[in-house]
C-alpha cells in the first residue's frame, strides 16, 4: 500500500477529488475491518511504487500549489480511528 501526505497553497477540494477519481482513498480499514479516517491531506491506495505515486499526484496539481509531498510504501499500520472531516 502507498500513503501520500501533502500540503497545498489552494485548491484542496479539487485536488482531493481528482486524486480520489484516480483511486486514492481517504478511509482505511485495519486487520479487524475497523474504519480509520486519514488526516485531511493524506490518502492511500494499493501499490508499491512511491515514484509512481508522486507522478500520480503531480499529474493533478501544479508545483506552485503543491508545497510538500511525501509518498510512503507500507505493509501494515496501527492508528486511532479519528472522525470524518
Amino acid at each position: 500500500m502507498i500513503l501520500i501526505t501533502y500540503d497545498l497553497k489552494s485548491d484542496h477540494k479539487r485536488v482531493k477529488d481528482a486524486l480520489k477519481a484516480r483511486g486514492w482513498k481517504e478511509i482505511i480499514y485495519d486487520e479487524q475491518r475497523r474504519k480509520c479516517n486519514l488526516p485531511n491531506t493524506s490518502l492511500w491506495k494499493d501499490g508499491d511504487n512511491a515514484l509512481a505515486a508522486k507522478e500520480d499526484v503531480k499529474s493533478v496539481v501544479e508545483e506552485p500549489i503543491l508545497q510538500r509531498l511525501i509518498c510512503t510504501v507500507f505493509h501494515s499500520w496501527a492508528g486511532i480511528k479519528g472522525e470524518e472531516f
